[in-house]
C-alpha cells in the first residue's frame, strides 16, 4: 500500500492480500484486530502444482542412493495406490538418528496428497543381485540372527548372520552360505526343538 496513494475518498478498513503463488491456505497466523510487523508472516500457502516428497533414509543405504533414480511411493491410508517419483536431492547432512533426507519429486501431478502425509517408498536397486532367503528361514535367538543348515541327514545345525534389507517376504543375506543346504521352512520349530534339548 503507498501512503502517497491514501486519501479521505479511498481510505478504507480494509485492503485485499494477493498471493504470489496459486494454492491453498495450509496455516492462518493472524485473527482479526491483531497488529502486525511487517516481518511477520500471516499465512502460510502450499502449491499443490508442485509437490514433493521427503524420505528418510538411513546412513547405511544412502550409498545405494543416486540422483534422477526412480521409486515408487504410497500412503498408509492407500498403500495399493502408487505413486512414481525421481529422486531430486540427496541431503550431506546426518540426523542424531543416522539418516538423511531425500528430496524426491512426483512423475506426474496429483491433488490426492496433503502437507503432513507419511509416505512410505520403495526404491528400485535393479542391478544389484544378493542372496536372499524367504523371512520365515531366518530365526532370532538372543541378539543375533541364525539360519539352520543341513550337516547331514535329518541332522541340522544353528549358523549364526548376518542380514541386510528385507522386502516383499525376502532377506538379504550378507554371510557366505555357498554349498551349503539352508532350511528355509520349519526353522523355528527347529529352534523350539533345539531349545527344548539343550534344557533337558
Amino acid at each position: 500500500m503507498n501512503p502517497q496513494q491514501v486519501t479521505a475518498d479511498n481510505i478504507s478498513r480494509s485492503i485485499p492480500i494477493v498471493s504470489p503463488i496459486n494454492g491453498y491456505v495450509s496455516a492462518v497466523n493472524v485473527n482479526n484486530g491483531k497488529y502486525v510487523n511487517p516481518s511477520d508472516i500471516l499465512f502460510e500457502l502450499v502449491n499443490l502444482d508442485d509437490i514433493h516428497i521427503a524420505l528418510t533414509v538411513f546412513e547405511k543405504d544412502v550409498e545405494k542412493l543416486r540422483v534422477g533414480q526412480r521409486l515408487t511411493a504410497s500412503t498408509n491410508n492407500n498403500p495399493d495406490k502408487k505413486y512414481t517419483c525421481i529422486i531430486e536431492l540427496i541431503s550431506r547432512n546426518l540426523s542424531n538418528e543416522n539418516a538423511v533426507q531425500v528430496i524426491c519429486k512426483l512423475e506426474t501431478k496429483t491433488t490426492d496428497l496433503l502437507p503432513g502425509m507419511f509416505m512410505n517408498a520403495q526404491i528400485d536397486l535393479s542391478g544389484n543381485e544378493v542372496t536372499a532367503l524367504p523371512e520365515e528361514a531366518i530365526v532370532r535367538y538372543g541378539n543375533e540372527q541364525y539360519v539352520f543348515v543341513e550337516t547331514d541327514s535329518r541332522k541340522y545345525e544353528m549358523k549364526k548372520v548376518q542380514i541386510g534389507n528385507t522386502e516383499n517376504g525376502f532377506t538379504e543375506i550378507v554371510t557366505d552360505l555357498t554349498q551349503q543346504k539352508v532350511v528355509v521352512k520349519g526353522a523355528y520349530t527347529l529352534l523350539m526343538v533345539l531349545k527344548n534339548v539343550s534344557e533337558e
